[in-house]
């Protein structure tokens, strides 16, 4: 299991997954690839050794294929070779995945964007979902204070145009909700790493 990932480390992990996407779209070489995972995972301090071995396994398999181009003097990819690198870069992005899963915040926030979901699909109650989210965000240990602060703003707008503190006509209110809501959902989005 691992230690009390930081929130560095959360961020960390966020550069590694931007890092493949980058590379998948072309935008940056095999090298790049290679280096910046590298990097990245060396910052990850709290993460237990048999999820570092399992990475750099498929790390390594990355270099190899890089350094038999650089060897052969070839600048592009052979077809066993993409295949390799493909399976490699899944199987990391998996890790990936079951790294951030294993994050307390991570699935409090996706818990969070479910409620924002399940309360559009099912018509929840404004005070019952702002009550489940006020319980979610009292939860979460490695968000910084100004997205609390920013959050906590929300809900509270949210509680003064649900019980009519807030006066306008009802279409109005209803305006108002679904831009506080749309915008929270925003702010959640910004902290979740999808895994």
């Amino acid at each position: 299991m691992n230690k009390e990932i930081t929130r560095h480390e959360v961020q960390q992990i966020g550069l590694m997954k931007k890092t493949i996407n980058l590379y998948k779209q072309g935008e940056i070489s095999l090298i790049s690839l290679i280096n910046g995972l590298d990097s990245l995972a060396d910052n990850l301090q709290h993460v237990d050794e048999s999820w570092k071995d399992d990475f750099f396994d498929e790390w390594m398999r990355l270099e190899i294929v890089y350094s038999t181009c650089a060897d052969e003097e070839r600048d592009t990819l052979n077809h066993s070779e993409q295949v390799v690198v493909d399976e490699a870069i899944k199987k990391i992005e998996l890790l990936i995945a079951e790294l951030l899963h294993s994050i307390p915040d991570q699935r409090i926030l996706t818990l969070m964007q479910k409620k924002f979901n399940g309360s559009k699909e099912n018509n929840l109650n404004l005070i019952q979902l702002i009550q489940e989210l006020e319980h979610l965000l009292d939860k979460l240990k490695l968000v910084d204070s100004e997205w609390r602060e920013e959050f906590s703003a929300g809900l509270e707008v949210l509680t003064e145009i649900d019980s009519g503190q807030a006066s306008a006509k009802a279409d109005i209110k209803e305006q108002k909700t679904k831009e506080i809501l749309a915008y929270l959902e925003k702010l959640i989005s910004t902290m979740l790493i999808a895994a």
